[in-house]
Order: C-alpha cells, then sequence, then structure tokens
C-alpha cells in the first residue's frame, strides 16, 4: 500500500514524498513453544503469534471468536499434532492445506525407547530437542524463502552436552511425561514421571509402581511446572525427602524474538541443572 502527501500551492499540486507501507506475513501457532521456534526461524521477517492463553493446557485449546479472526487471517497456521490440540481439529479441517504445518509429520528424531500410552501414541513435545526445533525452522525458513540456519550454534550445544553429561545417570522424577525428547537429545536418564504425557493422571497400579521405582531410585528432585504445579508432586517430594525444582517446557516467560528459542532452550538447560545444586 503507498501512501502520497499531497500539497497544494498556488494552484499547483506538489507530491512530496512516497511511503510504501508492506504488511509482514503473518504466523499464528498454537501453542507458545512452536511460536518461539517461528519467531526465531524468521528473524524479524514475519510477524508471530500463538493461540494458547495463559494458564490454558494446549491439550483443552479452545478458540474464542478473537482467535477465530486471527486464525483466518494468517498467512501460515502451526500446530504440533491432531492428537495434541485434539479440541481444534474441526477448525484446522477448514484451512487451506498450504496454509496449515502440522509439525509432527516433519521428519523429526523421535526417542527410540518411548513407552507412551495414553492419549498420545509418542511424546509429542518434540521441541525440547534442539534438533528437532531445527527441522520446523528450516520447514518455515524455506516456505518464507529465507536462509537456512540452525537456532542455537553448535558450540553453545556442545557447552550444554559438557554440563549435562555429569548428570547423565541420575534420577529424577517430573510431573508429566514430555521430557523424553530433551533427554534422548542429551544422552539422560528420562525422569520417572507421575503423570502421562497428556497430563492426566495414571491408574492405581501405575501410581503404585511409580512409588516403589521412585523410593528404590533415590531420585536427586522433583520437577514441577508452573501451570501444573500439583499437590502430588509436592507430597511425592516430601515422601522421598527431596526438594521440588521447577522446569518450564512451555517457555512462559520467554519474549518472542529473534532470539526466543535460544532464550528458552538455555533457561531449560539452567533449570535442569538446579535439581542437582546441593549449595541450598
Amino acid at each position: 500500500m503507498k501512501i502520497f502527501a499531497i500539497f497544494a500551492f498556488g494552484g499547483f499540486l506538489s507530491v512530496f514524498w512516497v511511503v510504501e507501507l508492506v504488511a509482514k506475513p503473518l504466523i499464528v501457532t498454537t501453542i507458545k513453544p512452536l511460536a518461539l521456534i517461528a519467531a526465531s526461524a524468521v528473524g524479524g521477517s514475519a510477524q508471530v503469534e500463538f493461540l494458547q492463553p495463559s494458564g490454558q493446557s494446549a491439550h483443552d485449546l479452545y478458540l474464542s471468536p478473537s482467535m477465530l479472526k486471527r486464525l483466518a487471517s494468517a498467512d501460515l497456521v502451526i500446530r504440533v499434532d491432531p492428537a495434541f490440540e485434539h479440541r481444534l481439529n474441526k477448525q484446522f479441517e477448514k484451512l487451506p492445506r498450504r496454509q496449515l504445518l502440522t509439525a509432527s509429520k516433519l521428519d523429526m528424531h523421535w526417542p527410540s525407547s518411548e513407552t507412551v500410552t495414553g492419549l498420545f501414541k509418542r511424546d509429542l513435545h518434540f521441541w525440547l530437542n534442539p534438533a528437532n526445533a531445527d527441522i520446523l525452522a528450516g520447514r518455515i525458513q524455506k516456505i518464507f524463502e529465507l536462509p537456512i540456519r540452525p537456532l542455537i550454534d553448535q558450540a553453545t550445544l556442545a557447552e550444554y552436552q559438557r554440563q549435562l553429561s555429569i548428570y547423565r545417570d541420575r534420577p529424577t522424577i517430573s510431573y508429566h511425561d514430555a521430557y523424553g525428547h530433551f533427554s534422548a537429545a542429551f544422552g539422560l536418564l528420562s525422569p520417572v514421571s507421575m503423570r502421562d504425557s497428556a497430563g492426566l493422571a495414571r491408574g492405581l497400579a501405575s501410581r503404585y509402581s511409580l512409588q516403589k521405582r521412585a523410593l528404590n531410585s533415590r531420585p536427586a528432585c522433583v520437577f514441577v511446572e508452573r501451570e501444573n504445579p500439583g499437590r502430588d508432586a509436592t507430597a511425592m517430594a516430601k515422601k522421598l525427602g527431596v526438594t521440588t525444582k521447577n522446569l518450564d517446557p512451555q517457555g512462559i516467560h520467554i519474549a518472542i524474538n529473534q532470539s526466543a528459542y535460544g532464550d528458552f532452550f538455555n533457561r531449560l538447560v539452567s533449570q535442569y541443572l538446579a535439581c542437582f545444586d546441593t549449595s541450598e
């Protein structure tokens, strides 16, 4: 769109300046982690928004009228998987195929020893592996004809590997089954999870087995998530005589900008390492 500034002097019309305003493409993601990847991938070349309101589970996501309007105006919509945002499947069926990108259908790295049960057939928290974030970022960069580049440089990843490898054999407990990709990426023991991959409570037999495993393994801490703190996690930590530590797989406090995914992952690694801090 072009805007002309036109002034009249003594019967003559003069055009003093012309400004060309070009609207940036709009990328809308279902959840914030995908927005962190998208914002880092496009580097300011597109506007990035996400649908998930604060405090609402991604698995129970529903759309308000304003969200539906943003979805309709998006140049690209990115979702995790039909099982992940299952309440939105009917809305996504209405979108043109070229407008919708389902991240789980890309050639991701999946943990080889998955035992995920319940709502998901596999661990869909793929963004916790930087290699998977690069795969999604690469597809976004290709769509918008941008240079293909990694979101985290190799030197930084090597430093994360060095720091985390010290604790590769140390057991932990997590609130829900979400960290298989992170564990696989850095050769760590997957946390024993109190709930399934969708955050749903396990059956009595599973809970008994979990408590038995937890007592035998002597975990370093119990990871809790701000959006799902859970009394059961606090009670488990007290029973085991260990502390609870925050672990944020959603990037709740991370700003949506060009360094978003790098900032998110740096914070995630720091939070994981805090589980083994004995200085407190």
